[in-house]
């Protein structure tokens, strides 16, 4: 099964879908009658944006992909902040975890390590391919992101227009595996060049393969 992780405003959306989903099963409905249905917050899914991250929805809910929730992503999410701004309750976002069989990917040490340089090297002065959050706390939970998703091997579906430089990702990706795999074959043994992908692209590929 494809493997894919989700970054937060992704994740907000699906919980959102999920709720309403089974909403509308409790009433009566059966699932592939849905589509039509389907209300996100109190609009309904028009947008070619939302669309595609119902589609991304269908998908997980069909068992064809397996989601990943990366360490950074669980901790911006079960934020205060983050529930006091966003339509969803905690439970919810329980409830989509555990019904669907979320992989909630976990590190060592020294994965760790190495996710804190890669992160660095994102952002470094020199040659940044994120720009830093203006919220100190969460400056560099963008890059992070990027940086566990490698070693997650794993592709991130985003919204956030901080990872649209997916070139200059690429080649920061690309230069650090270079220059550490060599001394630290172990560890880049599961090591994957990430990548950002848009929930449209990423749906519209989807189709291109599908029979």
């Amino acid at each position: 099964m494809e493997r894919i992780a989700v970054d937060n405003n992704i994740l907000v959306k699906l919980v959102g879908i999920d709720k309403t989903v089974k909403n509308l099963i409790n009433d009566g409905y059966e699932f592939n009658e849905i589509s039509s249905r389907m209300v996100l917050s109190q609009n309904k899914i028009n947008s070619t944006k939302d669309k595609s991250v119902f589609e991304l929805y269908k998908k997980i809910y069909n068992q064809k992909i397996r989601i990943v929730i990366l360490p950074t992503i669980l901790r911006e999410v079960f934020s205060k902040e983050n529930f006091e701004r966003y339509v969803f309750k905690k439970s919810n976002l329980n409830v989509f975890l555990h019904d669907h069989n979320i992989e909630h990917a976990c590190f060592t040490d020294t994965q760790n390590h190495f996710i804190e340089e890669l992160t660095n090297a994102f952002v470094s002065p020199l040659n940044p391919v994120f720009i830093l959050n203006k919220n100190t706390d969460h400056k560099t939970n963008d890059a992070k992101i990027m940086a566990e998703a490698c070693f997650a091997q794993v592709d991130v579906l985003t919204l956030d227009k901080h990872f649209k430089n997916s070139l200059g990702i690429k080649n920061v990706i690309k230069n650090f595996y270079k220059e550490n795999v060599e001394k630290n074959e172990h560890i880049f043994e599961k090591f994957k060049i990430s990548q950002p992908i848009d929930p449209i692209d990423y749906i519209n590929k989807s189709k291109d393969f599908e029979l």
